[in-house]
């Protein structure tokens, strides 16, 4: 099998968590996006001659309204928070909706979806991923690896860790990586 270290996004790790997105989840779906629409909020001229209308652009390059007759009704100064919110709301929450429920779906076979509440989202990126604080804790390792064909006490062992804690930690963790096919260290240790 292959081990991936997902980096999820903050809005993705909100979804996981039961929680709904909001404009400013944006930046971390879409920087570009999240720009544009700052300067939208704050645009001096008439917003009419931007020939904005409320309607969103889905992945697959079709216009969808944000609401019914959307296509028609034309983003004025007046109008405009309306559509930032709209915009928003559909990106984060209903275009990545089916997306998003498949993975929890199955995300929740190996978790109860209660003892996921407890945490925010940088601490379900770690119990995802593991710890990103880049140290190994060599003596943790050693502790708890198992040898095949000698023993833990045997010099080459020992010599081995020893190397292990003499390397830098970028080196440690690429040692790790060869061994387990992970360079993140188990969150609460091996």
């Amino acid at each position: 099998g292959i081990v991936v270290e997902p980096c999820f996004a903050p809005f993705f790790l909100a979804k996981l968590l039961g929680r709904h997105n909001s404009y400013y989840d944006l930046q971390t779906l879409d920087p570009s996006l999240f720009a544009n629409l700052q300067r939208l909020k704050s645009y001096d001229g008439n917003v009419t001659d931007l020939c904005c209308s409320f309607v969103a652009t889905s992945a697959d390059g079709e216009e969808v309204p944000l609401l019914p007759g959307g296509e028609n009704m034309t983003v004025t100064n007046e109008n405009r928070f309306r559509y930032v919110y709209l915009l928003s709301d559909y990106k984060l929450n209903i275009e990545l909706r089916a997306g998003s429920a498949a993975f929890l779906t199955g995300f929740k076979r190996l978790l109860d979806e209660r003892w996921l509440r407890m945490f925010g989202e940088e601490e379900l990126q770690q119990i995802i991923s593991g710890s990103t604080d880049n140290r190994l804790d060599v003596e943790d390792l050693q502790r708890h690896t198992q040898c095949s064909n000698c023993g833990p006490r045997e010099k080459f062992t020992l010599d081995f860790f020893k190397a292990v804690a003499a390397m830098r930690p970028k080196q440690q963790l690429s040692v790790l990586r060869f061994v387990t096919s992970c360079s993140r260290t188990p969150l609460l240790g091996f």
